[in-house]
Formats: C-alpha cells, sequence, structure tokens
C-alpha cells in the first residue's frame, strides 16, 4: 500500500510524494535535506529508494543551496519578487472564454451597493452557506429549504428559483419568466439566461436586489425566527428597493475610467519574509 510522506517547502518540489515502498525503516527521510549528500547534492539512491520516478526530473531540475534559508519565489519575475506589472502581465497573458469575461464584468457592473455585487458572486460560485452546503459539513444540519414546506434540499437554484416562496416574490415584481425558463439549468447559467435577455436589461438591478433580499429573509427565518410570510417581503423589497434607487448609489471607488480597462489589482496584504507570516 503507497503511503503519503510531507517535505518541509522548496520552491517546484511537490509537497507531498507518493512513495512506492512501505516505510517502515528509520532511515526514511522527513526532510527536503535527508535527500541530499553531505556535499549538498541530489542523493539519488536515496530518491530512487524512496520516490515515485515520475518526480525525479523535476527534483533534478532544482538547484540546490544549503547555505540559503528556502524562500517564496514569483516564478513570473528572474528575480523571484512579486511586483505589481508582473502580476498585470501574468493575468493579461491567460486566454479567457470572451463570453465567461463579459459575464463577470456585468456582475460587478451592476449598479448596486458593494455588498450586493459581492453577495451576487458568491450565489454563482455556490458559496452561500445553504442547507445542501451546511449538511455537508455540520452535524445534525437540516439540508431542507427553510421557506417553504416541499422538503426540497435547500441549494442556490431551488432557493431563488423553484421554491414556491421565491416564485411569488418574482411574480409580485412581474417576473415570472425568471422562473419559467429556468429549466434545469444550474444557478450560473441562470444568472447567465436573465443577463442577457435584452427585456431584462433595466431589470437586471432589481433581480439582483430581490436575491440578496430572499437570502436576507431566509437568515431572518433561520436565525431570528421569523415566521416565514412572503407579503411582508414583498413589501419590503419595495420600499427598501426605491429607496436605494432614490439614493441612486453609484459604486464609484475606482472611478468612471475603470470601465476602460479589463483588470484591476489590488494589493492589500504583506507578509515578513523572515517567516512569512501575514
Amino acid at each position: 500500500m503507497a503511503k503519503l510522506l510531507t517535505f518541509g517547502p522548496i520552491s517546484g518540489f511537490p509537497t507531498k510524494l507518493n512513495l512506492t515502498h512501505i516505510l517502515s525503516d528509520r532511515n526514511m527521510p522527513n526532510y527536503v535535506c535527508d535527500l541530499m549528500n553531505v556535499n549538498g547534492d541530489w542523493d539519488m539512491c536515496i530518491i530512487s529508494t524512496y520516490i515515485d520516478i515520475a518526480y525525479h526530473d523535476a527534483i533534478k531540475s532544482i538547484t540546490t543551496n544549503t547555505s540559503m534559508h528556502d524562500r517564496i519565489r514569483w516564478k513570473s519575475t528572474i528575480s523571484g519578487n512579486l511586483t505589481t506589472k508582473s502580476v498585470y502581465n501574468f493575468l493579461t497573458n491567460l486566454s479567457f472564454d470572451k463570453d465567461e469575461t463579459n459575464f463577470w464584468k456585468q456582475i460587478w457592473k451592476l449598479n448596486m451597493t458593494p455588498k450586493v455585487n459581492m453577495f451576487c458572486w458568491k450565489v454563482v460560485t455556490n458559496a452561500l452557506a445553504l442547507g445542501k452546503n451546511m449538511s455537508k459539513y455540520v452535524k445534525d444540519s437540516k439540508p431542507y429549504c427553510m421557506l417553504c414546506d416541499n422538503h426540497e434540499l435547500e441549494d442556490e437554484r431551488h432557493f431563488f428559483v423553484k421554491c414556491n416562496f421565491a416564485k411569488k416574490v418574482w411574480k409580485a415584481f412581474d417576473l415570472n419568466n425568471i422562473y419559467h425558463n429556468s429549466g434545469s439549468t444550474e444557478i450560473l447559467q441562470w444568472f447567465k439566461t436573465w443577463m442577457n435577455v435584452k427585456a431584462l436589461n433595466s431589470k437586471h438591478n432589481l433581480i439582483s436586489y430581490i436575491v440578496w433580499s430572499i437570502w436576507k429573509y431566509r437568515n431572518n427565518v433561520n436565525f431570528d425566527n421569523f415566521v416565514p410570510d412572503v407579503q411582508k417581503l414583498i413589501d419590503s423589497i419595495r420600499a427598501s428597493h426605491v429607496s436605494t434607487n432614490a439614493k441612486k448609489y453609484h459604486c464609484n471607488s475606482l472611478n468612471s475610467e475603470s470601465d476602460n480597462y479589463d483588470w484591476v489589482i489590488h494589493f492589500d496584504a504583506s507578509f515578513i519574509e523572515a517567516d512569512f507570516t501575514m
């Protein structure tokens, strides 16, 4: 039976190696340095004994230097140092599907508050703590929808599209097509569908606001013991969305010229090189 062994970090070296033998002897290497001879070069006898041959070339391609401590290197610069320019060049050289890129731009350009934009991103990436997701990680967590009595699994597609509670909300705002045309598609495809319907272009902000409001109401039911009342939610959406439109909140933290760019890169972290702590 193969066994996994974790070695200390070294640039370009696999952190988990598949060993070809059952290792029970005391000479089993525990660290990267155990794979080197007294001169600091790779000891291919030890490597051949313990490490799958698939990794040999990758190991031999790494220049060893036992007089220096390992450090994090950025592969896109000769120096190994991270620079804003190198990150931009790396990202712009990646190939992306044009339609996919346009979709994500639409998400981030919704004329809503940043928290609603961020929430929509979480929805389409299946990152919400809905019942189905939570039941995988939380013991005794119920995976069923909290807003309807159909005993349906609470995933994104059911919760925002197929749930009878959600359907009543969509109907109240004359958005029946939102769920009638959903078919059996995943939530990402559902978002793409309504965002590409010309008749709904003027309602993108309203739709995203409703999605966010249904989620907030669900959390009130879950944490504040609210009794599901669809009319209260509808009235709340009408009042709060009108208020939001009146304020004409625009997310211009980057200024309007940012629309002309494909990439906006934020660097908002640093580390101490000695121990790489944040």
